[in-house]
């Protein structure tokens, strides 16, 4: 009994029909009958009960069908797992990152695991994190960066934490509070906003923010671009609450305020529950985490 012998009696107990699974095994019908006939009797055995219109399992073929399916999972397991080691990865991985962490991370990191892993190929998308997580529920993204507040909110997804993120105001060079080191959220009260659109994670957060001040925010513009949004700001439009650490890189001129209380927001590795299913997808979850662990 060997491998072949494994595949022979998932195809056909699969198809119950020796013509169709010889078909699916790319075999012809009369050696697949020879090989599960010589298999019973090697194990002294009948697997399948056969009839002149029909194939049926018998009840040792049962425990054989069920215990021949695991084997050859944990051996495809086990060739994916030595394929990864030997550097001959292959396949596709679909990446959602919010926009900020595409332009200040995403790059250095898709760049890294493509140098470890050149068989694989990235499509990387730019979202929202509630329209990632749709998609990742809809099997259209493998892994995504996100911001959740809540993670026992979405018990059928997992999350690795990574990092927490800084928010900050952002004011023109030439506003009243350019000169200050930090404000109060309070004190933004009377102040007009630049915003994310409806449905992001600091488009919720400003609003709650500011609902603890005691205001509703006055928003004259939102746009889902961060470079129009910092950009938007140093033309004097508005005020912004952004990530400190994106203020801190180079782009249109602002000042970036520290908010008192402190805003943080939970950076977060997403995977569907149970992790990845596709070997490249799980490859890169795997160098991510360690990527972002040095």
């Amino acid at each position: 009994m060997d491998l072949r012998h494994l595949r022979y009696v998932v195809a056909l107990g699969q198809t119950r029909h020796f013509t169709r699974a010889a078909e699916a095994l790319g075999i012809a019908q009369p050696a697949l009958s020879q090989a599960i006939a010589a298999l019973e009797r090697e194990l002294g055995v009948t697997l399948f009960e056969r009839t002149s219109r029909s194939v049926r399992l018998t009840t040792a073929g049962t425990a054989f069908l069920d215990a021949a399916a695991r084997i050859l999972g944990d051996v495809a397991d086990l060739h994916d797992t030595m394929s990864e080691h030997a550097g001959l990865l292959r396949g596709r991985v679909v990446v959602g990152t919010l926009q900020v962490y595409g332009e200040m991370t995403m790059p250095r990191l898709v760049g890294a695991f493509h140098r470890a892993h050149p068989g694989v190929d990235i499509a990387l998308i730019h979202d929202m994190t509630s329209v990632m997580l749709a998609k990742m529920r809809a099997s259209e993204l493998d892994v995504a960066l996100v911001n959740v507040a809540d993670f026992s909110q979405h018990p059928d997804l997992q999350f690795v934490r990574i990092d927490d993120d800084e928010l900050a105001i952002a004011v023109p060079p030439l506003h009243r509070l350019a000169a200050c080191t930090h404000v109060a959220f309070e004190e933004l009260r009377d102040e007009a906003f630049v915003s994310f659109r409806p449905g992001s994670g600091l488009h919720a957060t400003l609003l709650e923010a500011a609902r603890g001040a005691g205001f509703a925010p006055h928003i004259v513009c939102e746009t889902g671009d961060t470079i129009a949004l910092r950009a938007l700001v140093s033309e004097g439009l508005g005020i912004a609450l952004l990530s400190r650490a994106y203020l801190a890189m180079p782009g249109p001129p602002v000042a970036a305020l520290e908010v008192t209380p402190r805003l943080d927001r939970a950076v977060a590795l997403a995977t569907r529950g149970g992790g990845p299913v596709n070997p490249a997808a799980r490859a890169f979850v795997s160098f991510w985490r360690e990527w972002m662990s040095q």
